[in-house]
């Protein structure tokens, strides 16, 4: 919320800055309204939120909270998954059959 005062208005008034859209499929978030709120943005799950900004102190510790993709949440494994290995695998077997199709 802002504050309105004189010339505007004659009383100090609280009023949330809007701006029309070109037609009725379009919605716009503009900066005002974005100084004031969070956007999070998820792009593996295809979705986003938007939450009030609260403006901590200084001596307040960030809490910094991390999305874990789908496939490994929870898991401490950050290896290959069971295709690629089983894709270097028959690579590999592959390779090893021409080369030794080629020494016979």
């Amino acid at each position: 919320m802002l504050n309105t005062s004189y010339p505007l208005v004659n009383d100090n008034l609280r009023y949330f800055p809007l701006k029309r859209a070109d037609n009725d499929t379009q919605y716009t978030l503009g900066r005002v309204f974005l100084q004031n709120a969070y956007v999070i943005a998820n792009y593996e799950f295809f979705n986003f939120s938007v939450h009030q900004a609260i403006y901590p102190d200084t001596s307040v510790t960030q809490q910094i909270i991390t999305l874990c993709p789908r496939e490994s949440c929870g898991d401490s494994f950050l290896g290959l998954n069971t295709g690629a290995i089983i894709g270097i695998a028959l690579a590999a077997t592959a390779v090893v059959a021409i080369i030794s199709s080629g020494i016979c």
